[in-house]
């Protein structure tokens, strides 16, 4: 007879996450290790190897349908999903938000009934945590331990690849055609050069550069970007974070199956209007982009919008007409307050999908309280912290009974945590 061990257990004997429904290995005293959940019933012959070495041996062993459906029952997406985690860095930090969004970004998980596409994605995350496939870090973020991450390749097989991992290896580029998602450890300066295996990879959903904790920017050759996006017509996820390149070429807008774009900490001053044609966009990061001035005009458009998230861009005065239309955005960091058309509180009425944070700048502009009310901040209960901020200058044009009768109007739901007021006139 053997003994039977659960994975979590056999790859991580320093951690205390045990999991139960798992895949069961059985190992007997002579090295010969086999699955239950295998349907041939395989043994393999280990002799002389760590736990840890023979539990990346046995996964090696069965293709990743098996794997799948060993760990996750009926579930065809999950497996997807840990197999995608494979592009991850050793030891890199990540949020479960951001894994979420990539995941939904790369057609992942779908929309359920009642249940938004989000939510769906959160419930894997937190199966995947559960099983120990990820585990907390001390920074409120979470990791995947090396051999986890080994699991994972070898789950994705030839679908997913870290760039510098197929660098070191010449013999894997014959492989590159099957690819779909890559990533990269950011270096201090890149220049095409350092892309031409992509040349190798046209089918590429994936670019996503990882960058050290400890460096707040890199350089990119200008001429990457056109390169990458006459190359990399089928990208679905395009993550350009904390380069420190001023604009991108026009032609970004001819990659139609866009759905994630990450600028956020980047230099840019101002997007092509040709975003404003990415329908299939829903994730637009844009955090800290500091010298960002203008979005696209015709933003509006982009009905399928999900995320919106200019935290920190504090020098955009403006944003485009028709944002009230984008009615399936769950993050909008900020909303700015005009007098125009366009851009009143009351485009707020139809966005009930909003939840996190949310601020309300420019409200000296909301000069009818009815606005304020069509806002219908009531009805948004995934809001968990709202901003209000009028100007800092009280100018004669401002009447505080107009401002007590918005604030009044402006009742945000039960569920608020946190409420924050900024130069409000009223007592």
């Amino acid at each position: 007879m053997g003994i039977m061990v659960n994975l979590c257990t056999l790859n991580m004997l320093e951690d205390d996450c045990i999991m139960d429904s798992v895949m069961v290995i059985c190992v007997d005293t002579e090295g010969h290790i086999a699955s239950e959940a295998s349907s041939g019933g395989i043994a393999l012959k280990l002799p002389g190897t760590s736990p840890k070495l023979k539990a990346i041996e046995i996964a090696a062993a069965y293709n990743s349908l098996s794997f799948g459906m060993g760990y996750f029952g009926s579930s065809m997406e999950q497996p997807k999903c840990f197999a995608y985690c494979s592009i991850i860095p050793n030891d890199y930090e990540f949020k479960e938000e951001e894994l979420v969004l990539l995941w939904m970004a790369e057609g992942f998980i779908q929309q359920q009934k009642e249940k938004q596409m989000e939510d769906v994605g959160a419930e894997y995350f937190r199966e995947l945590l559960s099983r120990c496939f990820f585990q907390p870090s001390r920074t409120s973020k979470f990791v995947m331990h090396d051999l986890i991450n080994d699991l994972a390749q070898v789950v994705a097989r030839d679908t997913c690849f870290r760039m510098e991992d197929r660098l070191k290896d010449q013999d894997q580029y014959k492989n590159l055609k099957k690819a779909r998602h890559s990533s990269y450890m950011q270096q201090y300066y890149e220049c095409i050069k350092n892309f031409e295996i992509i040349d190798k990879a046209k089918h590429l959903r994936t670019f996503l550069p990882f960058g050290l904790k400890y460096r707040s920017g890199y350089n990119l050759a200008s001429n990457v970007p056109l390169n990458l996006f006459q190359e990399l017509k089928r990208l679905r996820v395009l993550n350009m974070s904390r380069y420190l390149i001023t604009e991108l070429p026009n032609s970004v807008g001819d990659l139609k199956h866009l759905r994630y774009l990450n600028l956020s900490y980047s230099h840019i001053k101002e997007l092509p209007e040709s975003l404003g044609s990415l329908y299939n966009l829903q994730t637009l990061m844009l955090r800290e982009c500091k010298k960002l001035k203008k979005l696209p005009l015709d933003m509006g458009n982009l009905i399928d919008l999900r995320h919106l998230d200019t935290t920190g861009a504090d020098s955009v005065e403006e944003l485009p007409m028709g944002i009230g239309k984008l009615v399936s955005l769950h993050t909008l960091s900020n909303f700015i307050v005009t007098k125009t058309n366009g851009h009143r509180i009351k485009e707020l009425g139809n966005l009930i999908y909003l939840q996190g944070k949310l601020c309300l700048s420019g409200l000296q502009n909301v000069v009818n309280p009815l606005d304020a009310r069509k806002a219908n901040l009531n009805d948004k209960k995934g809001l968990y912290v709202l901003s209000m901020e009028w100007s800092a200058n009280s100018d004669d044009s401002r009447d505080g009974r107009v401002e007590i009768e918005v604030l009044d109007k402006l009742q945000p739901h039960k569920n608020l945590k946190e409420l924050h007021i900024k130069g409000y006139l009223g007592t």
